[in-house]
């Protein structure tokens, strides 16, 4: 059977606004980024933050940051954890956020399985991720300024997020990052490369040291 779709409004979150999330671990979130998150959700008071169910020291010191924004704290949302699909929690968002400048690589494949459109910067792993789920170029960062402009402008303009969002939803499978018979394909190649070098000779073995034998004096 087909998984069950979710529904925007029945978990609280905005059905004509935009939706942002990241499905980071919180080990990986940089405080830099951070308040990137708190400028865009200034920046565009409709906006809600879609996020995993992170442990209550994470929320404690994620709610810190919104209260001295001046945001209001209703507009981070938590997946519940009974929600056991995360792809399809994932797949209300209209925007992934990176959690930093690096890192988060397994994040970020998720959210473009997940069919969402996804910003990223600085981390090569990133840039070979993006470019696999056919997203445009300039979705690859160079640094956390460009990275705030390039959020904040498709936030700022709805219907070609929403193109975007369709887009990245649509035909996944025809995506180098989905593409089951390429990625076998290149590890196949892999394999053979490794079975057609020549043998190389062993480096030299330092014999096991000696150890001395205890002379007994007889009495």
């Amino acid at each position: 059977a087909p998984p069950r779709r979710l529904d925007r409004a029945a978990l609280g979150l905005p059905l004509r606004a935009p939706v942002l999330t990241c499905a980071a671990e919180p080990q990986w979130l940089n405080p830099k980024m951070l308040q990137i998150w708190m400028r865009l959700l200034q920046a565009i008071p409709t906006a809600a933050l879609w996020l995993p169910a992170w442990p209550p020291s994470t929320r404690q010191a994620l709610h810190e940051q919104v209260h001295a924004a001046g945001i209001a704290p209703q507009r981070l949302r938590y997946m519940p954890r009974e929600l056991t699909d995360p792809t399809a929690s994932l797949a209300l968002a209209d925007l992934h956020l990176a959690p930093g400048d690096t890192g988060g690589e397994a994040a970020l494949a998720d959210a473009l399985a997940a069919g969402i459109p996804a910003l990223a910067c600085a981390d090569s792993g990133s840039l070979a991720l993006l470019r696999d789920a056919g997203q445009p170029a300039d979705h690859f960062c160079p640094d956390l300024s460009t990275y705030e402009a390039r959020a904040l402008t498709l936030l700022r303009q709805p219907r070609a997020l929403l193109a975007l969002r369709r887009r990245t939803n649509d035909s996944p499978s025809t995506l180098a990052l989905f593409n089951i018979h390429r990625h076998a394909r290149q590890l196949e190649a892999v394999y053979t490369e490794l079975m057609e070098r020549p043998p190389q000779p062993l480096a030299h073995q330092q014999p096991a040291p000696t150890v001395p034998t205890a002379t007994v004096t007889p009495i």
